[in-house]
């Protein structure tokens, strides 16, 4: 899972994304530090590791 940012300001963008995953999304943080500079895109990676897979089975 990734989250894009366009800063269309002319300072750099200072800003701290939240998350609402559910803990059982697996998400490692939530709360992702971004710094865009004016102009610029910005990209977030959340790599997402469901807790209930892993315990899934071929007869469920």
């Amino acid at each position: 899972m990734s989250v894009a940012v366009h800063n269309h300001g002319t300072r750099v963008l200072h800003a701290v994304l939240r998350d609402a995953w559910q803990p059982t999304a697996g998400a490692p943080t939530e709360r992702q530090q971004l710094h865009v500079p004016s102009g610029e895109r910005g990209r977030v990676e959340i790599p997402l590791l469901p807790a209930a897979a892993a315990n899934w089975s071929a007869s469920s």
